[in-house]
């Protein structure tokens, strides 16, 4: 999943294996903060989060869970995927790690989280809610 603050980002300066900068100018236009599930390659899968272009502090944020940490080699927060799977509650436990994590990237990049995360009230009726749930 990824978000946007709405601001376009500097030109992307990193490099990627496999994949030309024109892609990586593409992707990084805008400011994100991103998170993910990656399968591994010889490693077990891990939840991932990242911002592009990387607030200063990011790297030392505290983020929830305790397992999630930040690894300076990939440049990006991650949690075990053993460390969810095995917590008393899975999707509370992952949902605190990409809420914490987008919070240290909106937060340190002074995003305007008020403007990003307002929900319009439903106006729908009743029957429509339920139609569109799909219940009778």
């Amino acid at each position: 999943v990824t978000r946007f603050s709405g601001r376009r980002a500097p030109i992307w300066q990193g490099t990627t294996m496999h994949v030309h900068p024109h892609v990586m100018h593409e992707s990084y236009s805008h400011e994100v903060s991103s998170a993910g599930l990656w399968l591994g390659a010889g490693s077990a899968p891990l939840f991932y989060s990242y911002a592009v272009p990387q607030p200063d502090g990011f790297a030392t944020a505290q983020v929830s869970p305790s397992q999630g940490t930040y690894d300076a080699g990939m440049g990006e927060f991650v949690l075990p995927y053993a460390a969810v799977r095995n917590s008393d509650n899975p999707d509370e436990t992952l949902m605190r790690f990409l809420q914490t994590t987008y919070a240290a990237a909106a937060d340190l990049g002074k995003w305007d989280r008020d403007l990003l995360e307002h929900r319009v009230a439903c106006t729908c009726s009743p029957e429509e809610l339920r139609r569109l749930k799909g219940t009778p």
